[in-house]
């Protein structure tokens, strides 16, 4: 069974957060051996709670040189964002519902964005590993329904 090391020193079972079975980013990353115990590990907990970037890009290095990419490219140019702001690993996850908190569904550019995540994904998942943890990442799943949804 996955350990969850908690910032304090405590360790957590999978199935002891409150919903061990949801599809969180943390229930995926702790479910994944590589990826157990990374997030809080030997961190200390900032005063609101909030992951920082550095424990995204530790693992997913690649991710720290996004700037001026189609990846948040709309929000690099006005404000500073962080990773969780759109990727909340402790709540279960509709990619889509993030965005249109703040902007409209209909929206082409939101579509237009999916549309290139999904590309991306694609070109990117022939040189992936067919046994890498993330090749089946709910969020590039529920982006292709998405995309589907929009084109017909």
């Amino acid at each position: 069974m996955s350990l969850f090391s908690w910032a304090g020193g405590q360790f957590v079972y999978a199935d002891e957060l409150p919903n061990p079975e949801g599809e969180t980013l943390a229930n995926l990353h702790l479910l994944d051996e590589t990826c157990s115990g990374q997030c809080h590990e030997g961190e200390a907990v900032s005063d609101d709670l909030v992951f920082e970037y550095q424990s995204c890009i530790e693992c997913h290095d690649t991710l720290a040189n996004l700037e001026g990419s189609q990846h948040n490219i709309k929000h690099q140019e006005s404000e500073q964002m962080e990773c969780v702001e759109c990727h909340m690993p402790h709540e279960e996850f509709d990619p889509k519902e993030i965005c249109i908190d703040c902007h409209d569904e209909g929206d082409k550019e939101l579509s237009d964005f999916y549309s290139a995540r999904i590309d991306r994904f694609i070109q990117e998942s022939a040189v992936i590993n067919a046994s890498h943890p993330h090749r089946f990442h709910p969020y590039f799943i529920y982006s292709s329904l998405i995309n589907m949804t929009v084109q017909h």
